[in-house]
């Protein structure tokens, strides 16, 4: 509970981000995941391409995510934009837009190639495996905006003293933005 007296949302940092990112995740259309395992990741493994286990597809209007057993594509998450790439499903092959973890899933959204008129995945391929391989060049860059944000942050908590905290972070293939705040307390001022 905050000083004020108002409860402080579980999901907080989730509620922020969606705000930042003017992304926001209707729950109730990406199912229910009762059966599914929790998908597991893989981007902490520094690879480029794996297979996986489609353990179910979502479509809703024109869009449609598909939920693996495993991936290596990054969600978005901190500020930091998601991995992008291209999923490979029965010889055709389709563009990974973003991707976002919610609950215990990650949710990867497709794209339909510009050949593609409109993108229809039949439900069959439940169960089936896939191949997926990352851009490695947008990885590249992610990764080099999200290390630049942490040594700037600890620069400044070193330089102008503890107080200093990062408050949010920005992080795209363009360009990596952080918000530094100035925690001033008494104690601040021996320093």
């Amino acid at each position: 509970m905050h000083a004020t007296g108002q409860e402080i949302p579980a999901n907080l940092y989730q509620i922020i981000s969606e705000s930042k990112s003017g992304k926001k995740v209707a729950k109730h259309i990406l199912g229910n995941g009762n059966n599914w395992p929790e998908t597991q990741s893989l981007y902490y493994d520094n690879i480029d391409s794996f297979e996986a286990t489609v353990l179910d597809v979502v479509q809703k209007e024109d869009k449609v995510y598909l939920i693996l057993d495993r991936t290596a594509f990054y969600p978005l998450s901190g500020g930091q934009e998601s991995d992008a790439g291209h999923i490979e499903i029965e010889d055709t092959k389709y563009q990974i837009a973003e991707c976002f973890k919610s609950g215990k899933w990650i949710y990867h959204l497709l794209k339909s190639l510009p050949s593609e008129q409109n993108l229809t995945i039949d439900r069959q391929i439940q169960g089936k495996r896939v191949r997926a391989t990352i851009d490695a060049k947008r990885r590249k860059q992610l990764t080099q905006h999200h290390t630049a944000a942490h040594i700037i942050s600890a620069v400044c908590r070193k330089v102008l003293g503890s107080h200093v905290w990062q408050q949010g972070a920005r992080k795209t293939v363009v360009e990596g933005h952080i918000d530094i705040c100035l925690l001033y307390t008494s104690d601040a001022a021996d320093e």
